[in-house]
């Protein structure tokens, strides 16, 4: 079942990186039972003459393209949540400069109003 994150604050977005995260866990276990269960080359090889024989090589075949598919979701996701972690950090730092500066600017204004 896919998980919503809903973001509403800047602090919403620790969860986003980690929903990102079990979602690869998800994507590991898929790859991981397409490996064990669904690209076994046994099944098809039961005798020399066997008509399913042909099939072995194309179950060689599939792992390697769940192999890929692995590794390309481990890049991609990891891609996105890194740039969810870069987008709050910058995010966090720009709402930061703006509460230094609105502090900054009461505390002219007070000044000068004291003056």
């Amino acid at each position: 079942m896919t998980e919503l994150v809903r973001v509403q604050e800047w602090g919403d977005l620790v969860e986003l990186p980690l929903a990102v995260g079990r979602l690869a866990d998800g994507g590991r276990e898929v790859v991981a039972y397409a490996e064990r269960w669904v690209c076994q080359r046994g099944g098809f090889e039961p005798s020399p003459v066997c008509v399913l024989r042909p099939l072995a090589d194309a179950a060689d075949r599939l792992a390697g393209v769940f192999a890929d598919l692995g590794l390309r979701l481990e890049r991609e996701l990891g891609e996105v949540a890194a740039a969810v972690r870069a987008a709050g950090a910058g995010l966090g730092a720009v709402e930061d400069a703006t509460v230094r500066a609105g502090l900054a600017l009461i505390d002219a204004v007070s000044s000068d109003q004291a003056a």
